[in-house]
């Protein structure tokens, strides 16, 4: 069926995998069409079908603007309210790391990690003595009783965050975006690694499975250690949350004034000149509508 140019059937996820095992570019259009919308609903892991789409896609001018788009749904959106908005741009960044410079793309452009440093990080995760294999999993998802690691707002963002947690410690009720609720310790390991080391695993977590956010540097976990809990010990979670608060942190920046008019560019590549004109026409007549509006003449 995916040789066929009409509408795919069946589990979108398993076309994305079909399309993994056929040469780039050989997909049909149509059935590139269905991934982005699956993308956009959010009926499809956004990771991997958003790479089959870049290396699939003829029009490589149209997909950078697109995953500017999906980049740009998550600015400025504060990580404690977390949505499918920040898993699709951080597997659009990640697809990003590995294309050359475009102008489009920069103020989105997350740095990928040096393979040194996630080799080193992930030697220190799967650790069975130490590593954080032991309470989060192989695959960063936790296992019975802690936590995920995977798309979890407590290590992203900030980068001394994530680290106090692993110099210091944690205790207390940690809530995560979905509703869970767990109340496991996690025990203070900053003596037992140095801050390259800590910087390396957690770069790892931070840019593993369905995460990728910038790496995080030992001079952010040399700050994490002095800016430890006023009394000393471990972080207790509303403690930490006061001092790194995830309401004002995000993901993605806010773009510049001129973010405006690079949506509005990306739009028109991919609605084409006249449906952007329509919108341009929706927009201008609802501020003319709210200017004429009894509560703006007051």
């Amino acid at each position: 069926q995916l040789g066929q140019d009409k509408p795919v059937s069946g589990d979108l996820n398993d076309v994305v995998a079909a399309l993994a095992l056929m040469e780039a570019g050989r997909a049909p259009q149509q059935t590139l069409s269905d991934v982005e919308a699956a993308v956009s609903s959010g009926d499809v892991d956004p990771g991997t079908a958003i790479e089959q789409v870049v290396r699939h896609h003829p029009d490589q001018e149209r997909v950078r603007a697109w995953l500017a788009v999906l980049a740009q749904g998550a600015a400025g959106e504060p990580i404690v309210r977390w949505s499918a908005n920040h898993e699709r741009a951080m597997a659009a960044q990640r697809v990003m790391s590995g294309m050359p410079a475009w102008p489009e793309l920069e103020p989105y452009r997350v740095e990928a990690a040096t393979l040194d440093a996630l080799a080193q990080g992930r030697a220190l995760y799967h650790d069975e003595v130490r590593g954080c294999v032991r309470c989060h999993g192989p695959r960063g998802r936790g296992l019975e009783g802690y936590p995920p690691l995977d798309r979890s707002p407590w290590v992203l963002g900030a980068p001394e965050r994530a680290a106090g947690i692993v110099v210091h410690g944690l205790y207390g009720s940690l809530k995560m975006p979905d509703g869970s609720e767990f109340n496991s310790a996690m025990e203070p390991i900053g003596d037992l690694l140095d801050d390259q080391q800590i910087a390396s695993v957690l770069t790892y977590v931070r840019q593993s499975w369905g995460n990728f956010v910038q790496p995080v540097l030992a001079s952010d976990v040399a700050v994490a250690r002095t800016a430890g809990p006023e009394q000393g010990g471990m972080w207790e979670v509303k403690a930490l949350a006061r001092t790194y608060p995830l309401r004002s942190d995000t993901l993605v920046a806010t773009p510049v004034a001129s973010g405006a008019v690079r949506l509005m560019r990306m739009l028109a590549l991919i609605l084409g000149p006249p449906l952007i004109f329509v919108v341009l026409i929706i927009i201008v007549l609802e501020r003319r509508s709210r200017r004429g509006s009894p509560a703006a003449r007051a």
